[in-house]
């Protein structure tokens, strides 16, 4: 193992490279668009950005990251602004703009995968 990590702890290219697959899976293989229907587990395509399921997976890739301490302070923080605003908004789905400010957080997670993801590419490549 080599060091990546910014303690003494050691992180092995074969951790950041599992996470960069799943946060590539997270951005890359599920749909930004917002179906006209409710979309369940057992629905076939359910693979959309849409659902609490998926933020709640970026959730928890996040908080595997931090625990490696492969992603610095500054994205937590950005990352848990953006999933606390998700989830009072969640609360208003009777909202009239309920779905045009969904669309919106998905692009502020696409964004903040792409971001980390070239953090993590970086560490790699260094």
């Amino acid at each position: 193992m080599i060091n990546l990590a910014t303690n003494t702890e050691t992180t092995s290219i074969n951790d950041i490279d599992n996470n960069l697959k799943r946060l590539y899976s997270l951005r890359d293989d599920y749909r930004d668009e917002i179906p006209p229907i409710v979309i369940h587990s057992v629905d076939v395509p359910n693979n959309f950005k849409c659902r609490v399921g998926w933020f709640a997976n970026v959730q928890i890739e996040f908080a595997l990251l931090e625990m490696l301490k492969l992603i610095d302070t500054s994205k937590t923080e950005e990352h848990k602004r953006i999933m606390e605003g998700y989830r009072e908004h969640i609360k208003k789905y009777e909202d009239e703009d309920y779905l045009t400010k969904l669309s919106e957080y998905i692009q502020l997670v696409n964004q903040l995968l792409t971001k980390t993801i070239g953090h993590l590419e970086g560490m790699l490549e260094s």
